[in-house]
Parts: C-alpha cells; structure tokens; sequence
C-alpha cells in the first residue's frame, strides 16, 4: 500500500523511519500488520537502514529483508547517537556511524524525534559515498542541518513577543513526541492550546496527553476541499463533553481560526497550534495577519 513500491531499481536504498499506529483502516490494525506494509519496499538486496523500532516492528522488518536477501541497518542510541544536549531552542548529539564521526552535530529545532531523523539520513549519506564514490563535505553537513527548517515540525516562532509553537502532531505517537518536547524546553510551563482534529483520530488518548500541560485550550475547526476527498475536523461537541468528562472547564470554541489565533494572543503562555496537519496548513497563512 506504499506509494515508493513504484520505485524498483535494483540500486534503491530503503530507509524506514519510526513506526507507529497511523491510517489503521487502511494499514492494518496493529504494528506488525503496518509495519508489513511498510516493509513491502524492500526489494531484493535492497540496501536497507531503519532508525531502531519496537521488537514486534524488527521482527517484521528482519523478516522481509531475509525473504529479499537483504538485511537492515538500525541507527540506535547510545551506538550512533550520543551526548544529547538540549541548548538554546537548538538540539546537539555527537554522530557516529563507519567511520563518519561528528561531534555536535546541531539541529534548528526542539523536536526531540529529529535527532533520530537526522541521524537515519546521515547514515544512508555515509553508505552512498562509499559505494557512489563521493567525498563528503563535513563544513556543508554541519551547515545543512543547523539552517534547516520543518514546517509543520515542532515549529517554533516568535510572533508578538509570543512563542508560537506549531506542530502536525494527528496520532498519540506523535502527540507524546511533542509533548516530550514541550516538556524539555520549557520545563514546568503551563501552555494555551489552539486545536482541531480530523474526524475518525484518536482524539481522546491526544487530549489526554494535552491537559497536564494545558492551561487552556482553544477549539477551532478546518475544513479543507482542495484536495481529492473533504477533510473535516472533529466535532467541536464531541469535544466539549470530552474535556467535561475529563473535569477541565478552561477551554473555548471559536470556529473562525483567525479570531482563534487573536484570542490565543491575550494568553500569558506559549501558544501550542496542533491535532492536524490540515489545520496547520490553513493557520500558517493567517500568520502575517497577526504579526505587528
């Protein structure tokens, strides 16, 4: 169900980021049943590099790439990453992979899931220059990675003398990656919430991960038709009777996402815009409409 299985040149080089439970109905309902259709990209003596998943994913993983003749390369802590230092909104960790070693290696961001990203593409970089025959330019690697910038990915702005942070956070595994985040960079603090997600997402387990850390929370909705099928977002009652349930009375409904945006300026707090990428792509445009 991969659309990259179009891709079938003998000399592909396959790398298989983090697996989590994401498109159930369409992947499958547990792990192994995503993670078999992840693997279907491995072809025969594929090389193949993964960052380190959960034992039931690498049973999968070792498997098809046995059945292929092939084997997987998993970039791990402590053996290829190291030294983690959380300094300045940036993240640094030494890098070590053959005989490549950097020392503090310096990513523009706060998200946490980024080293293991990072780390996974450094070393498929190392594999191709040894069998493509070219030279690595250490000086641009360093560069590359300290000016790059995700949007979407645990963005974080300043707008208003506000930090802003934006992330397309849409399932509990890359909710707790954020949230793990927000936790190490701004330990102790409380956040206002702007969010929406779509329809027929595990919005509750979400939720649940967002109120230790919320103050507030500010409900807003998208619908977006410029695409192949109408993505909507969940119900703003649904999710009323949610936080009534979990006993937090702090939260608002606005449906306009710009008036949304200018309420959550009165907060005293970071502002954290999340629960779907659809949302995003319509809030970053409302961005200069804000700006002073």
């Amino acid at each position: 169900m991969d659309g990259t299985n179009t891709i079938n040149s003998s000399d592909k080089v396959v790398v298989l980021t983090k697996i989590g439970l994401d498109h159930t109905a369409i992947l499958g309902p547990n792990l192994a049943s995503i993670a078999a259709q992840k693997a279907g990209i491995i072809h025969s003596h594929n090389p193949c590099f993964s960052i380190n998943q959960s034992l039931v994913v690498k049973k999968v993983f070792d498997q098809v790439a046995s059945s292929q003749q092939t084997s997987i390369n998993y970039i791990s802590q402590p053996k290829n990453i190291s030294h983690l230092t959380p300094k300045n909104f940036n993240l640094s960790y030494n890098f070590n992979f053959q005989d490549l070693h950097l020392k503090s290696v310096t990513l523009n961001t706060i998200g946490l899931y980024q080293i293991d990203n990072s780390a996974l593409a450094l070393s498929v970089l190392k594999f191709l220059s040894l069998r493509d025959q070219f030279t690595l330019n250490i000086k641009n690697i360093y560069q590359s990675l300290i000016s790059c910038q995700f949007y979407g990915r645990v963005d974080l702005r300043r707008f208003n003398q506000k930090y802003f942070i934006l992330d397309g956070a849409h399932n509990p595994q890359k909710m707790a990656a954020l949230i793990k985040s927000l936790k190490l960079f701004f330990p102790g603090q409380k956040f206002t919430f702007l969010l929406a997600f779509k329809q027929r997402k595990d919005f509750t387990k979400m939720i649940k991960m967002i109120l230790p850390l919320a103050d507030q929370i500010i409900l807003t909705k998208f619908k977006v038709t410029s695409q192949d099928m109408v993505q909507l977002s969940q119900s703003q009652l649904s999710l009323n009777r949610l936080f009534t349930n979990l006993n937090f009375s702090n939260f608002k409904n606005i449906t306009d996402q710009l008036e949304a945006l200018k309420f959550a300026l009165k907060s005293n707090h970071p502002i954290v815009v999340t629960g779907s990428l659809y949302l995003l792509g319509e809030i970053y445009p409302l961005l200069n409409k804000i700006k002073k």
